[in-house]
């Protein structure tokens, strides 16, 4: 489920901010509901005659007759069977307006298997007094759906009101247990609350009268109500182990899902709904009132997003490496702009997560965006140290609070976008091993037991690509701890290779004597090749070169060869930046005719920037050295890229578009008990982070263009050099066996 505290690289838990409104509250009251965790109702002109008014009837018509509603905010998802165990969860989503002295709600939220036991928990600080204890008047409502075929009925009702002086929702104890006691089990009749079933959905729609909610709008501002929400889904599924079962966690009980908004609410669970729900710090915002821009990440969530850029080209990175990263935001209102959106940018180590490396997280802005428009951030430097070189990594964007002269709010499940997938090369008949990282973001000073869990999307033809069965941790983690896990694929041998889009291009020995930055050219010019804006390309690279032909150094593959200590001075190397020279002889690539230039190296995956249109690749020489220059060059092969398949929060996303290279989704997840009043056990589950790979299987016996990229090569190479060797002592044996006998 994406509903709960993530770690550092997957925090999928919503934010959303809106500043202006809060000029007018004290600073304590401010920051009183927990941070970034902001829902917004804005001002409608709604009348109380249809089709301006919502029709609270349980069916949300946005696509009719009830536009008024607008955008919906995602704010959490929701895992629902145990098939869905470590896909992407479905969006719950959320709509709010206010207008005609009214509330209006409404929540559609995803469920597979309606039961009566299904319930929807609403929580109000209606005066934002906010604190980690209850206050006065603070008010909850329990909504059950015992109508398991409603068709806009009424909800099964209960209302729990703080008394003065009371520190708790009110309940009655038996032995040891306070079981909630409802104020009321009324409807209002100045509400209406009604629900319908849909295939596969509740949907939910609610009309409450401001007053009675106790909101008292401010003058020209938005006006901040302490809210939080919990839907408890029951599957009704048997606890007998699956696939005939529901107990997909193995711990005993039937395993149901509960999601909750904020995601902190998380660590509140382990007592009985709503008594435990008493620590407002946890609880979230709904800003009633004015509009502001809505912004936020078109391309959200795990494990890929197109809304993180990087120049000059993906990980991995290699070392004294100039890198820049970009963040694209939308502003998804219709008429007001965005004039400056704050984002952070940070960078963690590759797998689920983990602590921000050294010189992340880094602020950036996003300045104006025009309505419906996506605008890029300025940059974000980064030259990559020597203890990073050679890495993949996790990069992730969030959106920050406005400033407070230039409020906006954040569109719900959007606040966050990340990159966090390794492409791979697996030669068919070979195995390999990839290890990644797994983290336990939490503070909970309790150890947490995690799982992990894979999703294998396989095109035609694929379905023998073995993945293993994951290795479990070995033990629980440690609050902030990072631990190291290993996925191992094997190709068979008469699997089939991956056919993409793709250009082989000979770069030879002399390639880029002639580049304009050179003063004094020699050699050939660089090689030109045609590409396209946005396209994602994967560059693998094999071969060498001798850069003093029958002289000393030796010859170099794509990698290059450090030559700080053997170059003359006064001829600049053809690479831009001060540390060339560790990159002598190397494939260098560059988007501007060599302007500015980077390593491609032996492999490097990259998406083409706005407005180019063309690719040029050379060899790192120095300037009037490279007509010496000798050997075979450099093979390149330029492949073609599918984006991934991670769906935000859609599974169907996934399911329905077809994959043309292997794919593996990991997910570390965790799980716990959740008891509600009726005593009905719930399993909640947590997912901390994920991870992706995708695999271009080449030939046997390629050492070519497409074979020596990541982590796979090495594995894979040292296991057929294994076998190799091995062959070749059984055949001396052989051998000496024969001329003995002779």
């Amino acid at each position: 489920m994406k509903t709960q505290r993530m770690s550092a690289c997957l925090r999928f838990h919503v934010i959303f901010w809106s500043v202006a409104a809060w000029l007018s509250l004290a600073s304590d009251s401010l920051y009183a509901h927990k941070p970034g965790e902001i829902l917004i109702s804005p001002t409608k002109a709604v009348s109380l005659t249809p089709p301006l008014n919502p029709d609270v009837n349980g069916t949300i018509d946005v696509g009719g007759a009830e536009t008024i509603w607008g955008l919906p905010q995602t704010a959490i998802g929701l895992v629902n069977s145990c098939a869905e165990i470590g896909m992407p969860a479905s969006n719950v989503k959320f709509y709010a307006v206010n207008g005609d002295g009214h509330l209006f709600l409404a929540f559609e939220i995803p469920d597979n298997t309606a039961n009566a036991s299904d319930r929807l928990f609403l929580f109000f600080d209606s005066d934002h007094s906010a604190g980690t204890a209850l206050g006065a008047n603070d008010q909850a409502f329990e909504l059950g759906f015992t109508n398991i075929m409603a068709n806009n009925t009424d909800v099964d009702f209960k209302s729990y009101v703080v008394s003065m002086g009371a520190t708790e929702w009110p309940c009655t104890l038996i032995g040891t247990t306070c079981t909630p006691t409802p104020t009321s089990t009324t409807l209002p009749a100045t509400w209406r609350l009604r629900y319908t079933r849909h295939p596969n959905k509740w949907e939910v729609e609610l009309k409450i009268p401001l007053a009675e909610l106790s909101i008292t709008l401010l003058p020209g501002a938005e006006t901040p109500v302490g809210f939080a929400f919990a839907y408890l889904n029951r599957t009704g599924l048997p606890a007998t182990p699956p696939p005939g079962g529901g107990d997909c966690l193995n711990t005993g009980v039937t395993t149901d899902f509960a999601a909750v908004w904020p995601s902190g609410l998380i660590s509140a669970f382990g007592g009985n709904l709503p008594t435990i729900v008493n620590d407002r710090s946890l609880w979230g915002n709904l800003m009633v009132g004015m509009e502001a821009p809505i912004v936020g990440f078109n391309d959200p969530g795990c494990c890929f997003s197109n809304d993180i850029q990087f120049l000059p080209h993906l990980p991995p990175f290699n070392v004294a490496e100039a890198v820049n990263f970009f963040a694209r935001v939308k502003n998804f209102h219709a008429s007001s702009p965005a004039p400056k959106v704050n984002v952070e940018v940070s960078l963690h180590g590759f797998g689920t997560g983990g602590a921000p490396i050294a010189g992340f997280p880094a602020t950036t802005h996003v300045l104006n965006i025009a309505p419906g428009t996506m605008a890029l951030s300025a940059a974000v430097p980064w030259t990559v140290p020597a203890s990073f070189a050679g890495q993949h990594g996790c990069v992730q964007a969030v959106i920050l609070p406005p400033d407070v002269d230039k409020p906006y709010v954040a569109q719900g499940g959007a606040s966050l976008a990340q990159y966090n997938i390794n492409v791979n090369c697996m030669p068919q008949g070979l195995s390999g091993k990839f290890k990644f990282l797994v983290y336990n973001a939490l503070a909970d000073p309790q150890p947490l037991k995690m799982m992990l869990i894979k999703q294998e999307l396989l095109p035609p033809g694929f379905e023998k690509t073995e993945f293993s069965r994951l290795p479990q941790l070995p033990r629980p983690l440690q609050p902030k701890e990072e631990i190291e896990a290993e996925l191992t694929v094997t190709v068979p041998r008469n699997m089939p290779i991956t056919q993409l889009p793709a250009e082989n291009v000979q770069v030879s020995p002399t390639a880029g004597g002639t580049a304009p930055p050179l003063k004094f050219p020699t050699g050939a010019a660089p090689v030109f090749v045609n590409v396209r804006t946005g396209d994602r390309l994967h560059v693998t690279a094999t071969g060498s070169v001798d850069l003093d032909g029958n002289g000393p150094l030796k010859s170099n593959g794509p990698q290059g060869q450090d030559l700080t200590n053997n170059s003359r001075r006064g001829f600049p190397y053809l690479l831009e930046g001060e540390r060339a020279s560790l990159f002598a002889g190397a494939l260098i690539a560059s988007f501007n005719s060599f302007r500015t230039s980077f390593v491609a190296g032996s492999e490097l995956t990259l998406t083409v920037p706005p407005g180019v249109e063309g690719f040029w690749l050379a060899i790192n020489d120095q300037d009037s050295s490279f007509s010496n220059n000798t050997g075979a060059g450099f093979k390149v092969m330029i492949t073609q890229l599918q984006d991934p398949l991670v769906a935000a929060g859609d599974t169907s996303t996934a399911q329905a578009t077809p994959v043309t290279i292997p794919q593996v989704n990991i997910t570390a997840a965790s799980s716990a008990r959740v008891t509600v009043g009726d005593g009905t056990v719930y399993n909640l589950l947590t997912t901390h982070g994920g991870v992706t790979y995708q695999f271009l299987i080449t030939e046997a016996e390629a050492r070519g263009p497409v074979c020596p990229c990541g982590q796979a090569s090495a594995a894979s190479y040292a296991l057929s050099s294994s076998l190799m060797i091995l062959g070749l002592l059984f055949i001396r044996r052989r051998v000496r066996r024969k001329t003995k006998n002779e």
